[in-house]
């Protein structure tokens, strides 16, 4: 399992910002850790369930998130954009 290394406890709130990311797609899992990095999370990485489940019993992150939620919340946010109409939110091609 990869790690950014940093302390998960943010010094100025206390709040544990440890996240694990869970993808079998390797250059997925590496920009989505370095974005949520940028954002101030400790980000663990595991490339399988097996892997990550293995890491989440010996120090459970308080964020876990796997690219099909992230995935599935992004959907959710363009169909609340288009005012929950389907046909706005499919592809066009221009």
């Amino acid at each position: 399992m990869e790690t950014t290394g940093e302390s998960p406890i943010d010094d100025s709130t206390g709040e544990d910002r440890s996240l694990q990311i869970v993808d079998d797609d390797r250059p997925f899992r590496e920009r989505l850790s370095k974005a949520m990095a940028r954002r101030g999370f400790d980000v663990r990485m595991a490339d399988s369930i097996k892997e990550s489940m293995r890491a989440i019993r010996q120090a459970p992150p308080e964020y876990p998130i796997s690219a099909d939620r992230v995935r599935w919340e992004h959907i959710q946010r363009v169909y609340e954009r288009c005012d929950r109409n389907v046909s706005e939110t499919a592809p066009r091609d221009e």
